[in-house]
């Protein structure tokens, strides 16, 4: 539930968050990104809210559940 800025490496991230993961491709933007959230408590609250709301259905249980039913259908 924490808020947090990633680097662009990750091309499921935008799959998986949307935009409520800001990212960078260098320092610069980095520091520019890290300045602007450092400063601005709310955007941060509201990304991070984003960003729990886009996974939480992306529990252990359900992954776990979602293999045996996977292992289940080969067995089958």
């Amino acid at each position: 539930g924490g808020f947090q800025i990633c680097d662009d490496s990750r091309g499921e991230l935008a799959e998986v968050f949307g935009d409520s993961v800001p990212t960078f491709t260098n320092a610069a933007e980095l520091e520019e990104l890290v300045r602007y959230y450092v400063r601005s408590p709310q955007a941060r609250r509201d990304l991070a809210d984003q960003a729990r709301e886009r996974v939480k259905d992306h529990t252990f249980a359900q992954r776990a559940q979602a293999v045996a039913s996977e292992l289940r259908a080969l067995v089958a």
